[in-house]
């Protein structure tokens, strides 16, 4: 904690809510600067161990302190929700569905873009939670299992924060003719493919901030239509939109997605492609 403090710039802001029988706001939202940082070390000095862990509480409160301290002043700076535990959650909602829909859709309610970073210390926690929560909104889970490893698994969750070059990005897949789709795999909230909808309309992945050399693996399973001849067919449309940091413009992209297909012969496997495939087969078997 004391890392994350001083490595802060100046114009960043921290607070600190922690968490045991009951949530308490340790330290409100306040800006760095030699003042805050002296008050950000106080409070963390003052953190002591409780009797037990009340996880849900901790997280709502950390993400009612963010939307109230958020103003149009800073709309556009990146936030994010740095959560540490080194235990299971025994206090509040302790029911691992029930606190993954109930995070989650307080996270949702934000209304502005906040990765959640989950930490783990120690072997006493609940590893796979901890990923879901991160990955559905947006964030990293780090398993920090010694006190060396502190250092670096905060280096790098900080440094993927102030290196945030995208925001609101959105993906919309539109389906080409006689195509059309069975499911999208990905942890992102998606629109359009709800239950019942049709195959063939458009969807949009809400994939939210993305950080410099970031990249997202989106899996899409269609059904095509019969091939009519060799060439190569159109199967998707796709553009995304997205908020550019460094120029403060909203950006769009479009480009095609085509397979070439020939009656008599197969064609070779895109390995990346297969990685994930066969990551859904097994999670599905």
């Amino acid at each position: 904690m004391e890392f994350v403090a001083t490595e802060l710039r100046s114009c960043d802001r921290l607070g600190i809510v922690c968490y045991s029988s009951e949530a308490t706001v340790q330290l409100p939202m306040r800006t760095m600067d030699d003042a805050g940082k002296a008050a950000a070390l106080a409070a963390i000095r003052q953190i002591h161990s409780g009797g037990s862990t009340n996880f849900s509480g901790g997280v709502l409160a950390a993400l009612a302190e963010l939307q109230s301290s958020r103003d149009e002043k800073r709309a556009t700076c990146p936030a994010a929700v740095i959560v540490l535990t080194d235990g299971h959650p025994t206090a509040g909602i302790s029911n691992p569905t029930q606190l993954k829909h109930s995070l989650g859709s307080a996270h949702a309610e934000l209304g502005f873009s906040a990765p959640m970073f989950t930490f783990g210390f120690g072997e006493d926690h609940n590893s796979m939670l901890l990923t879901e929560l991160a990955e559905g909104a947006e964030g990293m889970y780090s398993h920090v299992e010694d006190a060396e490893m502190i250092a670096s698994s905060f280096a790098e969750c900080l440094g993927g924060i102030t290196s945030l070059v995208a925001q609101a990005v959105q993906l919309k897949i539109t389906p080409g003719d006689g195509v059309s789709i069975d499911r999208v795999f990905s942890p992102h909230k998606q629109k359009g493919g709800e239950e019942g909808a049709a195959a063939e309309r458009p969807r949009t992945i809400v994939i939210g901030d993305m950080l410099s050399e970031g990249s997202k693996d989106i899996l899409i399973d269609c059904d095509l239509p019969k091939a009519t001849g060799a060439g190569s067919n159109p199967l998707l449309q796709l553009e995304i939109s997205y908020f550019d940091i460094t120029t403060s413009r909203t950006m769009r992209h479009a480009a095609t997605v085509a397979v070439g297909r020939h009656p008599s012969k197969l064609g070779v496997a895109n390995v990346e492609v297969e990685v994930q495939r066969q990551r859904i087969l097994v999670a599905e078997a």
